[in-house]
């Protein structure tokens, strides 16, 4: 969506087409897209040598905008979930990777509860050096 937004923008105001569109979450919307959509003014954008915005690319942007919202909210969500006790030791394993909101979710999801993958109470590695074969049927060694 953004793509086409700013391949429209080219023509209708190319002044602003190559602008960031990110979601900053200063005021609720990306400042540019908030002046695209008709939603806050944006008193550094001036006028354009392009044809104008037009109707459609507001409502492109305001699409975009909406989009954003949601995906913010369900990150508050999201971080919420992460800052439950039981996940604490996780996640403080993911900020010293540096790891974002989704992808410690992402990962969370795959891992947890780690004790999962103990034999025995002790971590398992099984190797190129664990499986001999022979014939249909193999054995760890």
């Amino acid at each position: 969506m953004i793509n086409q937004l700013r391949q429209r923008l080219c023509c209708e105001f190319p002044e602003i087409s190559q602008r960031d569109f990110d979601y900053i979450g200063v005021s609720g919307c990306n400042p540019t897209l908030g002046h695209i959509a008709g939603l806050a003014g944006n008193p550094r954008i001036k006028t354009t040598a392009g044809t104008g915005i037009s109707e459609y690319s507001q409502l492109l942007a305001k699409d975009i905008v909406t989009y954003q919202d949601r995906i913010a909210v369900k990150e508050l969500n999201l971080r919420d979930i992460l800052e439950l006790e039981q996940f604490k030791d996780y996640c403080r394993v993911f900020e010293q990777f540096l790891f974002g909101t989704v992808t410690q979710s992402l990962l969370l999801l795959h891992c947890y509860p780690i004790e999962r993958f103990l034999v025995n109470g002790k971590p398992y590695f099984r190797g190129d050096h664990d499986i001999s074969w022979s014939g249909e049927n193999f054995k760890l060694t």
